[in-house]
């Protein structure tokens, strides 16, 4: 029966979710990483067309090779064929176009590229906190300060209680030797 396909391949989605959500506060994140691999993997074998399981995949795939996990051109590579699948399925959707931006930032290092996946994404996604995030990043590793603080500052409005963002302000403020901005963003 198709609906008992497509309900284990949500439920896969979601329980690789809530193990990627969890990785900035558990140790055992490369585990995690891998665990999420495999049901993501479960996910989109179930259910080819489900973009949002190839983005968290393609996701997933690049923090195990960013954070050095495995840092190998397999895992580059897969990680890249899971944001392409995600591009073929939802050209018009911005999940896609904020995965690949991700991957160009994270993997490959090309921030021209990134940046313009990010403006897709940015347009498509106007209320999405790693769009102006990702694109801060990007403007901090070019040395562009201001466009820096503006989109890191918008990606805050848009998720307050991210602590993740707050230290990557108060960062920021450090270096700038904004130290006034920096006590107030400890505080916060």
């Amino acid at each position: 029966f198709p609906y008992t396909t497509l309900f284990r391949s949500y439920d896969r989605y979601i329980r690789a979710g809530i193990l990627l959500d969890g990785i900035a506060l558990d140790a055992r994140s490369a585990d995690l990483r891998y665990q999420a691999v495999h049901l993501l993997e479960g996910a989109v074998a179930q259910d080819p067309k489900f973009l949002l399981a190839y983005c968290r995949l393609g996701f997933a795939h690049q923090g195990l090779y960013f954070n050095g996990y495995d840092h190998t051109p397999l895992r580059l590579a897969r990680a890249k064929e899971a944001v392409d699948a995600a591009l073929r399925l939802g050209p018009e959707r911005g999940e896609p176009h904020l995965t690949a931006g991700l991957l160009y930032y994270y993997c490959y290092r090309d921030y021209d590229r990134a940046r313009s996946e990010l403006e897709i994404a940015r347009r498509l996604l106007p209320n999405e906190p790693l769009v102006y995030a990702t694109l801060a990043w990007i403007d901090r590793r070019q040395g562009r300060w201001q466009d820096h603080l503006r989109d890191v500052n918008r990606a805050l409005e848009l998720d307050p209680l991210n602590v993740f963002i707050l230290h990557q302000v108060a960062g920021t403020y450090q270096v700038l030797r904004r130290y006034n901005n920096l006590v107030a963003t400890f505080d916060r």
